[in-house]
């Protein structure tokens, strides 16, 4: 299932581009809301409105010869950065011990297909952006040891994921796509109380045991003591993706589940890291919520993150039973959530 997200696209028009930002009022932009049912209530999306300027960059390139500062080199017009800001706060985490997920802002670049090309984003954790963290290819950028927004301040997105070689090229880039995502302390539901699948596991949460057959948790065949198998093993079979995990988490009852491969059990599969409805089988969507077109988070087979993957180690990690020895999830192995992060079903 998606995040609560809010997207506001805004055509940039290449008669509107200059150096620096774009100006108003171009920018302004109404942004659709999505909420998604949950049972009996709604989750409230953030925020309904933003600005976003596009700071533009003219970056000298190599010409034919491959060599630099030669005659042949030529400039190209490179979005840089979004600039973010709205009239409404963006509330993050207010407990840090709770380690719950941070509130996050993405900028997408999108070609005129619709398909993202370009992405930067800026996680709301209270850590100084300056400091060493996590490596600039992995995309994450800090809010100035911020976390919470509070309206009318602007935070710059640098652009620091991207499809191909100049993708955020004014050329390429067709609409905006503003992504926002509120704590997870404030916007997930009460996570299910129900944990015991299998024989009287006390720790572990059985995600799915029935695969295609049902969108629903279905039975487990899971014993304790049972050897948990990791996904992410590169070996494509079923196309098994997930849909809910850009925070880099898995969310009991949110995060989602399909099969795409038509050469596994979903015959009528299409691999192309989106939900095909009709097309593709759901293995797991309690909330019915994924929707035809909905971009893949993360392969669990290949361990690719289109956005963001689970963790496949540690504490809270995704991992299956591999009822049948041969080394890869196939349809209808117990799925779980290995809380423990032990790599035995307990």
């Amino acid at each position: 299932m998606q995040p609560i997200i809010i997207i506001g696209a805004a055509v940039v028009g290449f008669a509107l581009l200059g150096t620096g930002f774009l100006g108003k009022p171009w920018n302004d932009i109404d942004l659709w809301v999505q909420e998604l049912g949950w049972g009996e209530r709604n989750l409230e999306a953030p925020i309904s409105h933003a600005y976003i300027d596009l700071e533009l960059k003219k970056v000298r390139q190599n010409g034919p010869d491959g060599i630099a500062k030669t005659a042949d080199d030529w400039f190209a017009n490179l979005i840089n950065a979004c600039s973010f800001h709205s009239d409404q706060d963006i509330l993050g985490v207010q407990d840090p011990n709770l380690g719950l997920a941070d509130a996050i802002i993405i900028c997408k670049l999108t070609n005129e297909e619709g398909l993202a090309i370009a992405e930067g984003r800026v996680t709301l954790d209270g850590v100084d952006r300056n400091l060493p963290t996590t490596p600039k290819s992995e995309c994450i950028q800090r809010a100035d040891g911020i976390s919470n927004y509070f309206g009318s301040d602007k935070i710059n997105i640098d652009m620091c994921q991207f499809a191909f070689k100049n993708s955020n090229e004014v050329q390429e880039i067709h609409d905006v796509k503003i992504i926002v995502e509120g704590a997870l302390e404030r916007m997930v539901p009460t996570v299910p109380t129900q944990k015991v699948c299998g024989t009287n596991n006390i720790n572990d949460y059985c995600v799915d045991g029935d695969g295609i057959a049902s969108p629903n948790r279905g039975t487990f065949n899971l014993a304790v003591g049972d050897v948990l198998s990791e996904f992410g093993y590169g070996i494509d079979d079923e196309g098994i993706d997930v849909f809910g995990t850009a925070s880099g988490q898995w969310i009991i009852g949110w995060t989602d589940i399909h099969l795409e491969d038509d050469f596994g059990a979903c015959a009528t599969g299409i691999r192309d890291g989106f939900h095909d409805q009709g097309f593709d089988c759901v293995v797991l969507d309690l909330d019915a919520s994924l929707f035809d077109g909905q971009d893949v988070d993360c392969d669990l087979e290949t361990g690719t993150a289109f956005t963001a993957c689970p963790a496949f180690t540690g504490l809270n990690s995704i991992k299956f039973h591999d009822e049948n020895g041969d080394g890869v999830y196939n349809n209808g192995e117990d799925i779980v959530l290995d809380i423990n992060g032990n790599g035995i079903f307990d």
